[in-house]
């Protein structure tokens, strides 16, 4: 039995939204205003960046689809509800560098149906905020690159990287700006779901 550091959340997603599309994308900084002066000057307020983001995801996300942010979600707590409330698909967040820990059992209450505070597994592919690399100096995170690295087929899902530059594999920037703000699909869930299954991440 081989160990590995990253929870495969596949089948966790299959029993609880099976035979759904899977969307991932990240930082979308909602309610940051110097995010429009450093990297998003064709908006130009925070009220017309909003409203953008939300149109494009629901123009490619559909009520019952399952999307994954990789962090940095919303510079504003308490606007946070509100904003899940206007977007379609069944909401999971990887915590950013930018998201509060400190409220971290209020995620749920907000609208996000699961939260993970570390990068996670969706069979081969990997998820996480930061780039699965060496620039990040602490141990346990080189431990998920060195496994990351021993899996030639992988992919490596991430954001903080805002660029619209095209990605280079084995790593996929889903940034907002990397993906013209609309939810990449990395797959699809699969399965039957059973009365007895519960939400336990």
């Amino acid at each position: 039995m081989t160990t590995s550091f990253y929870k495969d959340i596949y089948n966790f997603l299959s029993k609880r939204h099976p035979n759904r599309k899977i969307y991932a994308i990240s930082d979308h900084h909602f309610f940051h205003v110097n995010i429009i002066l450093y990297g998003r000057p064709k908006f130009s307020n925070i009220s017309e960046m909003n409203e953008y983001i939300i149109k494009c995801h629901n123009d490619i996300v559909g009520p019952d689809d399952v999307v994954i942010f990789l962090g940095d979600f919303c510079f504003k707590n308490g606007a946070i509800k509100a904003l899940l409330g206007q977007m379609n698909g069944h909401k999971y967040l990887l915590l950013g560098n930018h998201d509060k820990p400190k409220i971290f059992k209020q995620y749920g209450e907000l609208g996000f149906e699961g939260v993970f505070t570390t990068p996670i597994k969706i069979h081969s592919n990997y998820l996480s905020h930061q780039p699965l690399d060496n620039s990040v100096d602490d141990p346990h995170f080189k431990l998920l690159v060195k496994e990351f690295n021993s899996n030639p087929n992988g992919i490596n899902y991430h954001g903080h990287i805002h660029t619209t530059e095209e990605s280079t594999k084995p790593y996929y920037n889903v940034t907002c700006e990397a993906l013209g703000y609309k939810p990449l699909l990395i797959g699809y869930t699969s399965g039957i779901l059973t009365e007895s299954d519960s939400l336990l991440l």
